[in-house]
């Protein structure tokens, strides 16, 4: 595999200098949870969304590929993968599009929205947080989000097994009112605790 022009930057993107300095310092980090967690402090952690190819304004702060996605390609205003560093889901640098996940507990009719990566993998459960697994140099390391959109470093991936079942017509009509013409289809999976979880999904 060859490696990006600029030292650091993502294999396959369009990446600056900047960008790739700061990720070759994210990539050096990954040796330990210590330092993990020392320098999402700092900087938070490169998560990777989506953004209309018109509202890229400074490409220092990103690295940008074209989606894998037939219909984002194919779009009058094609969307765009980009990565950027963040800490929370809430403080948003660029319109980017988030990944959102309802979730509905066995005893509560309360749904709560979880805006995550697009490349994030669900992991797991847990006292009111979703935790998800990121892909890094052919390894996997777990965050979680909270009820606040505050992202966090963690250590276990909880090895939750989730089970698939119909969505509830609640959690369906919830999705419609934040669906995006970006994601195509979802699917529903019942957590360990009983609870619902629907996961959008962008390319079919």
């Amino acid at each position: 595999m060859v490696n990006h022009l600029n030292e650091g930057c993502p294999i396959g993107s369009e990446c600056t200098n900047t960008y790739g300095q700061k990720r070759a310092q994210f990539n050096q980090s990954l040796e330990k949870l210590s330092t993990r967690k020392k320098y999402f402090k700092k900087y938070g952690a490169p998560f990777k969304y989506l953004i209309k190819s018109n509202e890229i304004n400074n490409k220092d702060s990103l690295a940008i590929w074209d989606s894998r996605c037939f219909h984002h390609r194919k779009s009058k205003t094609p969307y765009l993968e980009v990565e950027i560093f963040t800490k929370t889901s809430t403080k948003k640098p660029l319109p980017i599009i988030t990944k959102k996940i309802l979730y509905k507990s066995h005893n509560n009719q309360n749904i709560h929205v979880f805006e995550l990566p697009i490349n994030a993998d669900i992991a797991g459960f847990k006292k009111s947080s979703l935790y998800f697994d990121i892909r890094e140099n052919l390894s996997s390391f777990i965050y979680k989000i909270d009820k606040k959109g505050r992202f966090f470093v963690e250590k276990n991936p909880l090895n939750q097994k989730f089970r698939r079942t119909k969505c509830p017509k609640d959690l369906l009509e919830n999705y419609a009112k934040h669906s995006f013409p970006a994601f195509r289809s979802y699917f529903c999976s019942l957590t360990p605790g009983g609870g619902t979880i629907l996961t959008p999904v962008t390319c079919i």
